[in-house]
């Protein structure tokens, strides 16, 4: 069990430490990171990403997911083109969560 309430709180403390969040001061890499996350697979194509983004264009999309996987934000699976997954399952069910990459309602 545990309280998945406290479990966030931790993990998000556990990112903010990481500096996980200042690596997501800008929307689009949230937004990104949050499809990822929102995904029901784990393991998500870029292009996935593209159609449920297409404001962004895939070149704008490729770099963000290269950047992401370079902070360690983004795995890349092997063998699969163009594939990746959040790093963590931590990370990945505190996105889910917090939904830090959805738009604020105006």
């Amino acid at each position: 069990g545990g309280d998945l309430k406290g479990d966030v709180a931790t993990v998000r403390d556990n990112l903010f430490a990481k500096g996980v969040m200042r690596d997501l001061e800008s929307q689009e890499t949230r937004e990104i990171l949050q499809a990822f996350a929102d995904e029901k697979e784990e393991e998500v194509p870029t292009t996935t990403i593209r159609k449920k983004l297409p404001l962004y264009g895939s070149k704008r999309v490729g770099a963000i997911v290269r950047s992401l996987k370079q902070r360690n934000l983004l795995k890349k699976i092997p063998g699969k083109e163009s594939t990746y997954a959040v790093a963590t399952r931590l990370l990945r069910l505190w996105l889910r969560l917090s939904q830090v990459g959805k738009r604020p309602p105006d």
